[in-house]
């Protein structure tokens, strides 16, 4: 199969370097049954770039079961009852170990799903394990994403 990369043009945002990441290890933290702006969305996307990556929580199995699901999965119901997990490096106290890790995308629901319809195998993302800082990530993001040229506000 050959990849079809989704790039971003930012690959620096607040510090924070952006990764390229499989479609297929990514979970939306919810689904819009209406996108806004869908057919500007899938011009802009079809040119192979976008401007901001994608904004992905790092979370475990357990927090994606446990918490998220409870909270979205009625709304949701195609929210899978478990998320794909992959094996990633995680720094602490000084030692890097192995873990398995969920990569819920929180910012960019859209574009991962317009993406994934237009057949994208890698999109560029900022991944956060931390919440308390990718909640703030994700509002600035958010204010971005409203003030960009052309697109509509999200209903609340």
């Amino acid at each position: 199969m050959n990849m079809k990369h989704l790039k971003a043009k930012i690959r620096n945002f607040n510090n924070t370097k952006t990764i390229t990441m499989e479609m297929k290890d990514l979970i939306p933290a919810s689904f819009y049954k209406e996108i806004p702006d869908h057919e500007k969305l899938k011009q802009v996307i079809g040119t192979g770039e976008l401007e901001y990556p994608l904004l992905v929580y790092q979370a475990t199995q357990d927090y994606y079961t446990k918490n998220h699901l409870l909270l979205y999965k009625s709304n949701h119901p195609q929210l899978p009852d478990k998320a794909p997990e992959i094996e990633v490096e995680i720094f602490n106290k000084g030692v890097y170990s192995k873990h398995n890790r969920v990569h819920i995308v929180w910012s960019g629901r859209q574009r991962w799903q317009v993406a994934k319809e237009l057949g994208y195998t890698h999109v560029d993302v900022i991944v956060e394990p931390n919440f308390d800082k990718m909640v703030p990530m994700a509002k600035q993001f958010a204010d971005i994403t409203e003030k960009a040229k052309g697109f509509k506000k999200k209903k609340k």
